[in-house]
């Protein structure tokens, strides 16, 4: 599916959240939307789910515009913020209605209910209370109610927020698989590490305002990669010499409460130290990555500034 945002504007109490914003999302692609919080992110992405109206500008799907043809959000998908979930359902019953909302033939509704949960890690809570859920759990059914109806294009709004390095990792592979059978994706990220792992390339909005689109192919990215992750838990000297075994590892040092990985870009190494790291007993506290897309953004920024 196609989304083209043009000439977007929305205000409030006379400021400009969102300024004359245009940009377009190719079938198949995975956009990342990124820029500092007040930014305009999550307004624009309400703009492009028809939650919000714009002042002014029009978001077409497909030759569909969100906000007069109903039928532009069909085969969309969409996570806005933290998911607003009835506390007092299950995920079973919750999907089941969505599936009612969306027509989905009632012959199917089990089985495309069972197959969703699994996707996103939940099928041995399906009868259970989300009120009982934790944050990254509810995360996880907020992300099943955007999958559960097949959506072309998918649209969310910090999809990792709330979840554990695992659940991080399994979402991960999650989009990147459902991407690479078609589905479009638009995320807004903080987390410059998912954008450069996950997308293709990155829309960066400052004020509202469009300030660079970034391709994130591999002519931009440099043969190897940093990474410094922040743990709580011991690590000795002979844990990290023993992580240089892991794939796609060239070195690593001990820093304090951090280790210092250098690795190659290839689609898995950092997932695979990370599962490691949790393997070993060791909780990740933080992973940050001194790559392009973060030295582009830093340098957008103080341009802007």
């Amino acid at each position: 599916m196609v989304m083209i945002a043009d000439g977007l504007v929305k205000c409030f109490r006379g400021v400009r959240a969102v300024d004359s914003l245009s940009f377009e999302i190719r079938d198949g692609s995975f956009t990342a939307l990124i820029g500092a919080n007040g930014s305009g992110k999550s307004t624009t992405l309400k703009m492009c789910t028809g939650l919000l109206r714009p002042d002014a500008g029009t978001v077409m799907i497909d030759g569909h515009d969100v906000i007069t043809e109903p039928v532009a959000m069909k085969k969309m998908g969409c996570i806005i913020e933290t998911p607003n979930l009835y506390a007092d359902v299950s995920p079973y019953r919750m999907l089941k209605h969505i599936c009612g909302l969306y027509r989905v033939p009632v012959a199917e509704v089990d089985s495309r209910i069972q197959r969703t949960l699994d996707m996103v890690g939940m099928n041995e809570h399906a009868d259970r209370r989300i009120g009982r859920f934790s944050k990254g759990m509810k995360q996880r059914i907020g992300l099943a109610q955007a999958l559960v109806c097949d959506p072309e294009l998918l649209i969310l709004d910090e999809p990792m927020s709330g979840l554990d390095p695992k659940g991080i990792v399994e979402i991960r592979s999650l989009l990147k698989d459902l991407n690479a059978g078609g589905t479009t994706i638009l995320m807004s990220t903080h987390d410059l590490h998912e954008a450069q792992t996950l997308c293709r390339d990155a829309i960066l909005i400052q004020d509202g305002k469009l300030v660079k689109r970034i391709p994130l192919s591999e002519n931009t990215r440099s043969p190897e990669s940093t990474v410094i992750i922040g743990f709580s838990g011991n690590l000795s000297e002979n844990d990290v010499r023993g992580m240089r075994s892991a794939t796609g590892v060239t070195n690593i040092s001990l820093e304090g409460q951090s280790i210092r990985i250098v690795y190659r870009n290839d689609e898995t190494s950092s997932n695979r130290i990370i599962q490691l790291l949790i393997s070993m007993g060791v909780s990740v506290t933080s992973v940050s990555l001194g790559d392009d897309l973060e030295r582009i953004y830093l340098e957008q920024m103080e341009d802007g500034a």
